[in-house]
C-alpha cells in the first residue's frame, strides 16, 4: 500500500543536510551532518528496502547529493517546488514560500484542527495552520544568528554560547546576552502563540527544529502547552510523496517540479 512505502527523505537548510528513512508516517532513522556526502546519504539505500526518494532544500546542495541521487537511482524521486501538487491549501505566495515551512505544514496538518508550527534553525519561523489550510507565517532571525549579530555588529559584546545560565536578569555580559537571547525568542513564540489562538481557540503549538528541545525548556518555564515534533518536515514530505504517487490515482504524478 502507499501508505506504508519504505521512503528516504532529504532535507536541506540553511545549515545541515538531514537524511531519514520513513516505514509509512514512522521514522525507521535519521543522520544529520553539515557536510555529508551524496555515497553517505546513498548508504541508507543499501541498508533499507527504499521505493522512492523526495527531498526539499532551502540552503545550497554543495556536496551534489540531489543530483548525484538523481542520477544514480533508478528509484522514483522527487524534488519539492513551487510547482508541486500538496494536499493542503495555501494562502500564502508558493514562490517565496520555503519547501521546508511547506513540508512541515503538510506533516503537521488535520482536518478541524489548527496549529502554530515553531521551527527554529538558522531563521525561526512561525506558521499558522487552520484544517488542511496554510494560513500564512513568519519569519526571524534564529538563536545562533541573533548571537552573532550582536557580535558582529557591536564593539563590546562577546560572542555568546546558547548554552548556560539564562536567569531572568543577568549578572554579567554573557548571561545578559544569553537570557536576552534565549527567553526573548521564548516570549516571541508565546505572544505569537497568543496571537493565534485569539484567532483559532484551539490551536495547538508544534516545536521543530535544531534548536526546538532549548525552545521547549524556556516554554515549559512559561508553562505554555506545546509539542516537540522533530519528524513534521520528512512526515510532510512522506504524505507529499504519496500524495503524488497515490497507487490508486495517478493523476498528481509529476516528479519534476
Amino acid at each position: 500500500m502507499a501508505s506504508e512505502r519504505i521512503l528516504l527523505t532529504i532535507d536541506i537548510g540553511n545549515t545541515a543536510l538531514k537524511a531519514s528513512v520513513f516505514e509509512g508516517e514512522r521514522q525507521v532513522t535519521s543522520v544529520v551532518g553539515t557536510n555529508m556526502s551524496a555515497k553517505e546519504v546513498g548508504s541508507l539505500l543499501d541498508l533499507y528496502s527504499i521505493e522512492g526518494i523526495i527531498c526539499c532544500r532551502v540552503g545550497a546542495d554543495k556536496r551534489g547529493v540531489i543530483e548525484d541521487l538523481r542520477r544514480d537511482s533508478d528509484l522514483p524521486f522527487m524534488e519539492v517546488g513551487p510547482g508541486t501538487p500538496v494536499p493542503i491549501s495555501i494562502e500564502y505566495d508558493r514562490t517565496t514560500l520555503g519547501n521546508d515551512r511547506l513540508a512541515a505544514a503538510v506533516g503537521v496538518a488535520e482536518p478541524g484542527g489548527s496549529s502554530l508550527i515553531a521551527d527554529t534553525g538558522t531563521a525561526v519561523t512561525l506558521d499558522l495552520l487552520r484544517g488542511m489550510t496554510y494560513a500564512g507565517g513568519n519569519i526571524s532571525p534564529g538563536l545562533r544568528l541573533r548571537f552573532r549579530s550582536l557580535n558582529k555588529f557591536t564593539a563590546l559584546l562577546p560572542l555568546t554560547s546558547p548554552e548556560g545560565p539564562a536567569p531572568l536578569f543577568g549578572h554579567d555580559t554573557d548571561q545578559a546576552i544569553r537570557s536576552g537571547v534565549v527567553r526573548g525568542l521564548a516570549y516571541e513564540v508565546e505572544g505569537t502563540f497568543r496571537m493565534a489562538r485569539e484567532l483559532e481557540p484551539d490551536c495547538r503549538l508544534v516545536i521543530t527544529g535544531g534548536d526546538a528541545p532549548m525552545l521547549s525548556r524556556h516554554l515549559t518555564l512559561l508553562n505554555i502547552p506545546h509539542t516537540v515534533d522533530q519528524t513534521a518536515v520528512g512526515r510532510g514530505l512522506v504524505r507529499i510523496f504519496n500524495y503524488n504517487y497515490n497507487d490508486n490515482d495517478s493523476d498528481h504524478n509529476d516528479s519534476n517540479e
